[in-house]
């Protein structure tokens, strides 16, 4: 929490593009870099990851190619997230990756090509379809105690004519309020 209370504030005094993808370069650096032991609360590091994702989806704004880089980063770190099998550390709880491995699933539906943004307008076509794959979720034994969370999620994934690259942080938050429930709401 104190992080992203640092975060908000460096956000809030940053007065230019050039300021606040530094800090999205640096946040960005953390996430991918941190160290297990240093990650106490999910549900707080989760409220990083959501400012994370923000950041991201705000970078669009200013440089395609840049913000594609930070993304695909960003894909990647969940999908390593999500993969890892060590069980070693607080990043490998299953709650944690099955988070990481909605948001991969929901993040890599929404990008059309490297040199384009993701989808981000209603009805834009959907190139990367995931929904086989985020259904297959519900057969995975290690998220059978999360089914009721799938059903809020999959939404997200069918009603792609409502849902895009833009709605990123409401699956994260919805599916953070259903998992850790008042330990997310403290975070906000």
């Amino acid at each position: 929490l104190t992080l992203n209370e640092f975060v908000m504030k460096s956000l809030k005094e940053c007065s230019s593009t050039i300021q606040e993808t530094m800090i999205l370069r640096n946040l960005l650096d953390y996430v991918v870099g941190i160290k297990c032991k240093y990650v106490q609360d999910e549900a707080a590091f989760l409220f990083v990851i959501h400012t994370l994702q923000e950041l991201i989806i705000r970078q669009y704004n200013f440089s395609l190619r840049q913000a594609n880089d930070f993304l695909s980063r960003y894909i990647e770190w969940l999908l390593a997230v999500r993969s890892d099998d060590k069980q070693t550390s607080l990043l490998s709880i299953i709650g944690f990756r099955f988070v990481c491995h909605i948001m991969e699933l929901y993040l890599s539906q929404q990008i059309i090509s490297t040199d384009h943004s993701p989808r981000t307008t209603v009805n834009a076509p959907v190139i990367n379809s995931r929904i086989h794959a985020f259904r297959e979720l519900s057969l995975n034994k290690n998220y059978s105690p999360y089914q009721g969370v799938l059903s809020l999620a999959e939404v997200f994934f069918t009603n792609v004519s409502t849902y895009n690259f833009l709605h990123a942080n409401d699956l994260l938050k919805n599916i953070s309020i259903a998992l850790y429930q008042e330990r997310f709401f403290r975070c906000e």
